[in-house]
């Protein structure tokens, strides 16, 4: 990460993430995660969409990079009976994925250096 090298020890990063679809959701707000890796590239490579990552996958890079995460506060979660509903229908690589990281639509994420 870019960001972590250019940070000075001691110094904090926040950061507002959004894990929705961006309008690109028909049937609920995870069915574009039901989409096999290649359609999705194909589909969207070349576009301005936002990616598919998870909020595990932004806590692994923070710490992957040795940053400090102070807080993660979610801004926007889905109920575990819908995520429950929804899963059967999720591509493998997000079908097995815990409830924490499926359920959250949005975090602010504060990181330490």
């Amino acid at each position: 990460m870019d960001m972590a090298k250019s940070m000075k020890q001691g110094s904090l990063a926040i950061h507002q993430i959004d894990f929705k679809s961006h309008g690109l959701h028909k049937n609920h707000k995870l069915d574009f995660l039901a989409w096999s890796n290649l359609s999705w590239r194909l589909m969207y490579s070349q576009k301005g969409v936002p990616n598919r990552l998870r909020q595990n996958s932004y806590i692994s890079a923070a710490n992957k990079c040795g940053l400090k995460i102070d807080s993660l506060k979610a801004t926007e979660m889905l109920d575990k009976n819908t995520v429950d509903v929804i899963r059967q229908d999720l591509n493998s690589k997000f079908k097995d994925l815990p409830y924490e990281d499926l359920s959250c639509l949005g975090c602010w994420m504060l990181l330490e250096k």
